[in-house]
């Protein structure tokens, strides 16, 4: 998958509302693509439950940025460390910061 600026392609950033289920100033409408983290440390990258089903109803996943390999131990967090990198068990390390899982909404190729 190609790699680009959002804002260079004419996209933007629509703020998902819990209360509704749904995208604020958006008309009703769903964004073609969704960017979600994933990390162990949940408190940083943990997301409305209705966002997750969005995705999983209307959605495929395009794309994933690792940021750890998947078949690693996780290692061990500091709940207070927004850094994404454990106290120890580096092995599993790619990157710094959480995993993106990028998806494609159903119909938009």
């Amino acid at each position: 998958m190609d790699r680009m600026n959002l804002y260079d392609a004419g996209g933007s950033f629509e703020t998902f509302d819990e209360a509704s289920s749904s995208f604020k100033d958006a008309d009703g409408r769903i964004p073609d693509w969704l960017l979600l983290p994933q990390s162990p440390l949940d408190m940083y990258t943990a997301f409305a439950p209705g966002l997750r089903r969005l995705a999983d109803q209307h959605y495929e996943l395009a794309d994933r940025v690792a940021a750890t390999r998947e078949a690693a131990d996780a290692g061990v967090y500091d709940p207070q460390d927004a850094f994404f990198l454990p106290v120890s068990g580096f092995g599993a390390i790619l990157r710094p910061g959480p995993t993106i899982l990028i998806y494609r909404r159903l119909g938009n190729q």
